[in-house]
């Protein structure tokens, strides 16, 4: 079915805009082993899940920092600047920028000209100590603290 077919049968069940995914991404205290001895660090966890979204039709994932003193941190990785959120591979699918001026949040922009699926990575930064977290959102991920609504 072609990406115009699928958005006009969006559109017929009652679609009126972009979709929007709301992600809260959170750091935690975490120990790494580093030559065989502990290390105290952190590491980001997103989502209540392996951090697999998945769209059909244009999509604005929102991605917001719930952690206190930690922002998105701005990274070369291949050649180009990334706010926070590294995508590949780069196709032209998808647009990744700040969502505001305090850099504790991350939009990306997909376009879902192609159905492919994304590797991704998110690094932030503490604005106390300047420790860098990162998290490959594939797996061990989630920020679930066992919250329900209701």
């Amino acid at each position: 079915m072609s990406e115009h077919r699928a958005m006009q049968l969006f559109k017929s069940a009652g679609f009126t805009g972009i979709d929007k995914r709301h992600i809260s991404v959170r750091v935690y205290p975490y120990l790494e082993i580093v030559d065989g001895k502990p290390i105290a660090s952190h590491r980001v966890y997103i989502g209540a899940g392996k951090g697999d979204y998945r769209a059909s039709t244009i999509t604005d994932y929102i991605y917001v920092c719930a952690s206190k003193d930690w922002v998105f941190h701005e990274f070369e990785l291949a050649g180009t600047t990334w706010p926070g959120l590294a995508i590949y591979p780069e196709g032209g699918d998808f647009k990744v920028k700040y969502g505001n001026s305090d850099k504790t949040s991350v939009i990306l922009h997909d376009t879902c000209k192609t159905f492919y699926t994304y590797r991704y990575q998110i690094v932030l930064r503490n604005t106390i100590t300047g420790e860098l977290a990162t998290c490959d959102p594939d797996s061990d991920n989630s920020d679930d603290q066992g919250i329900t609504g209701g």
